[in-house]
């Protein structure tokens, strides 16, 4: 069997003014032989045996363009532009900040601590002197709303 022999870079001919040790260099060598290998293994069909001896072709690992389209694989469509996209995204965005407006004071702050501040349920309950379990009720309450209030958010804020 033909064994295609690979080009190595010699690392202190390439870099001849850069000092470093033979471990160094060996590492280098290693995960450049590891980066082939495992490019290799891309292109190369992948084979199964079965329990009973049957062998079964997996295809390759890497697939062209070409082999997807005369394939058929779905593709995102070209009917939505980016512009739209991004308008969708706007629109969201201020149909959230309407909402956050809507709640009260308790209900900001518990969104501020929890989401904006990075607090822990724990550690917001300590600064307010209740306990976790309560934190947790009061968040999934002020969720639940805000679920509510953006689901409706279609007839305005």
């Amino acid at each position: 069997m033909y064994y295609r022999t690979y080009y190595r870079k010699d690392y202190k001919k390439l870099y001849p003014d850069v000092e470093v040790s033979n471990e160094v260099l060996e590492f280098l060598k290693k995960s450049a032989r590891q980066t082939e290998n495992m490019e290799r293994d891309l292109k190369r069909d992948r084979i199964k045996y079965s329990s009973n001896g049957n062998r079964e072709n997996l295809g390759k690992r890497e697939v062209s363009l070409d082999q997807m389209l005369n394939e058929g694989w779905l593709f995102p469509s070209d009917d939505q532009e980016m512009e739209q996209v991004v308008c969708d995204k706007i629109d969201r965005h201020d149909e959230l900040y309407c909402c956050l407006s809507s709640l009260d004071d308790s209900e900001k702050a518990l969104i501020q601590a929890l989401y904006y501040d990075s607090f822990t349920e724990s550690e917001h309950a300590k600064t307010l002197g209740i306990s976790q379990q309560a934190v947790h009720k009061q968040r999934k309450k002020v969720l639940a709303k805000m679920k509510e209030m953006l689901s409706f958010s279609d007839s305005g804020c």
